[in-house]
């Protein structure tokens, strides 16, 4: 429909059928932008129907999760370290018995101080004395509570087992420990993605309500535009360029990746 081809056209036959073209034309605008204006309102009603999960409550839950992770590990560690450390007093003071041969020489029974003054030559010839057989001994019983006179030598065994359980049990504590904070962690940051996503959907909708908007009162004026006159056909003619172009710019900023 240029201006131009129109203004040429003398013959009044030609130029009826010049404007039958155009409002056909029209017509044929008007029904694709209502069946694009159409489709485009379902979509945004089935999405605004689409439930929005609310991220927020579970992320309260795991960052309290979190914190309860962060408060707790440095006492499980120091109690970890702590074990590991009478783990080593325990070693070294059974390698000291086993030095003297403790537990064959008394029968698997722990002696008293006079027997371990009794067997001094024999204790020696495992090149420890008895002073430090019963510093050994002394550092046990304090690990296990009480005096071991009397006590068989098997109990100083179940003792270094024990503290060797408790120290598996808390490394193994420590890794789970470790492990759910990066589970945690990474769930939150799952939820974080997800309310991006929550508020670029909210942005999507309002872009394309905004079009809508736009479109409406074209959709009005194009809708049974009937062209009676060239100055009429000429008159419509800014409005079906500035379509094209805002149809060209919404491509443009709508194309995926943008």
């Amino acid at each position: 429909m240029k201006s131009s081809r129109i203004s040429r056209l003398d013959d009044p036959a030609d130029i009826a059928e010049y404007l039958t073209v155009g409002e056909d034309a029209i017509a044929s605008i008007a029904d694709a932008l209502g069946k694009q204006m159409t489709a485009l309102r379902l979509v945004l009603i089935d999405v605004a129907a689409l439930g929005v999960y609310d991220v927020s409550r579970d992320l309260r839950r795991y960052q309290g999760e979190l914190d309860k992770l962060d408060q707790d590990h440095p006492a499980r560690t120091a109690e970890l370290q702590a074990r590991e450390a009478e783990l080593v007093r325990l070693d070294e003071a059974i390698k000291v018995l086993e030095a003297a041969n403790l537990q064959a020489l008394f029968a698997g029974s722990i002696p008293s101080a006079q027997q371990l003054k009794d067997a001094a030559s024999t204790i020696a010839a495992g090149g420890v004395s008895v002073e430090a057989v019963e510093n050994a001994l002394k550092q046990i019983g304090e690990m296990i509570g009480n005096a071991l006179e009397g006590l068989r030598y098997s109990r100083i065994l179940d003792q270094r087992r024990d503290v060797q359980k408790t120290v598996d049990e808390l490394n193994a504590t420590l890794r789970a420990m470790e492990q759910s904070r990066r589970d945690t962690q990474a769930y939150c940051e799952r939820l974080g993605d997800y309310a991006l996503l929550v508020e670029q959907r909210e942005q999507w909708q309002a872009g394309f309500n905004q079009i809508v908007q736009q479109l409406v009162p074209v959709e009005r004026q194009l809708g049974g535009y009937q062209v009676k006159s060239v100055a009429s056909l000429l008159a419509v003619q800014p409005q079906i360029s500035d379509l094209h172009a805002f149809s060209r710019k919404v491509l443009a900023d709508f194309r995926p990746g943008q």
